[in-house]
């Protein structure tokens, strides 16, 4: 047993080292091929960069099995919970269950801690940018590995007032135990928020705060089999509206930080598009009168650009069609290309040049006066 204010376990790891220079404990300089039962109790623990508050422990290391009676701790990158179970025959064929609970009010530790995990920084960027979006995550769960070798993974809980329910199943999720890295795997993400704009900053969006109580669902599927492409299949509902967007994503390397590559599929149905663009940024011309709006379109992607082809919809009876393309790099993608519309109404257009009218919201309205002459040695 272990008992103190401060406990460095890279220290340790050090002094059993030179305790064991003789080969007396183990004549491969380890203790694991040894039985071990621990307890622990400590105000600070310590490893590498990372130290953790309020650290209780009591496991036990015997014949390749782990097993945690009880493991408390807070303050982990922000993050306190318990955990406990075991997990037998590590080396060989492992199966068991640990199950977890954790929760932190502030989401800036544990994006930390992301960032040395996860290696696609790209994406994690994209997510960090809203970060006041995670606060308050409170989450429970179990990792179990079955007679077939598969961990399966479980966890739901609250991030404010999203609730949301994870499952995945592949050995991806152990790598430190089955060294198959592009082995089959398979996601699926369930989140539920009574505010629209408050899910669509959760998965990474840029949004503005109107609360238009519209409430949002998001379904995500993510699959893999042996050295594939990763299948994508999400919907996403915000009030009446309803995205449908399914295909392919060509991950980059933990080497190669380039964007992901993709061909998908996306649908679009709402009898009123408008709450959703506004919450987006996006004032169209006619805004305020609803806007119904019905769309297929394919999307490809690529290191430099996002290519929308064989655009097909109807917005409030008018139908258009084109293939437009983005620049992927800029903060504020512009569209190129050719975009036919059935008709253009001169009301359109003017807001279009001159901004949107409000007398939709209010009895704001143009000014009626003519514009004034220009000077004529003005620049």
């Amino acid at each position: 047993g272990l008992n103190g204010s401060e406990l460095d376990l890279n220290k340790l790891n050090a002094l059993l080292q030179m305790a064991n220079l003789d080969k007396s404990i183990d004549n491969n300089g380890g203790l694991f091929g040894h039985n071990i039962i621990a307890q622990l109790n400590t105000d600070i623990m310590r490893f590498g960069k990372y130290s953790a508050e309020n650290v209780k422990i009591i496991a036990s290391w015997e014949d390749k099995d782990l097993t945690l009676d009880s493991v408390r701790f807070g303050n982990f990158s922000g993050i306190s919970g318990t955990m406990n179970g075991t997990l037998q025959d590590l080396d060989q064929s492992p199966k068991g269950e640990i199950t977890f609970n954790a929760n932190a009010q502030q989401a800036d530790g544990v994006f930390t801690l992301l960032k040395d995990i996860i290696d696609d920084a790209a994406v994690l960027k994209r997510f960090e940018k809203n970060l006041p979006a995670y606060d308050d995550l409170t989450v429970s769960g179990e990792l179990s590995i079955g007679n077939n070798n598969t961990p399966e993974f479980k966890a739901s809980g609250k991030i404010g007032k999203t609730t949301f329910d994870l499952r995945a199943n592949g050995q991806t999720l152990l790598p430190t135990v089955f060294k198959n890295a592009s082995s089959p795997f398979a996601v699926n993400l369930n989140a539920n928020n009574p505010q629209s704009q408050i899910l669509l900053a959760q998965m990474g969006f840029d949004v503005l705060p109107f609360d238009f109580e519209e409430v949002a669902d998001l379904n995500l599927k993510i699959s893999r089999g042996f050295d594939e492409d990763l299948d994508v299949d999400a919907k996403f509902t915000s009030g009446s509206t309803n995205i449908d967007l399914d295909g392919f994503i060509d991950l980059p390397s933990a080497q190669n930080q380039n964007e992901p590559k993709g061909i998908l599929t996306l649908d679009v149905t709402s009898p009123d598009i408008e709450p959703l663009l506004l919450t987006l940024g996006q004032n169209l011309p006619g805004i305020g009168s609803g806007q119904p709006l019905e769309l297929t379109a394919g999307l490809i992607t690529d290191e430099n650009n996002i290519e929308i082809n064989d655009l097909v919809g109807n917005a409030s009876g008018n139908k258009f069609t084109g293939t437009l393309v983005a620049d992927r790099a800029s903060l504020a993608p512009k569209f190129k290309g050719d975009l036919s519309i059935d008709k253009v109404e001169t009301q359109w257009l003017y807001e279009l040049a001159l901004g949107v009218e409000c007398f939709y919201l209010s009895d704001a309205s143009w000014w009626g006066r003519e514009f004034v002459a220009p000077c004529v040695r003005a620049p």
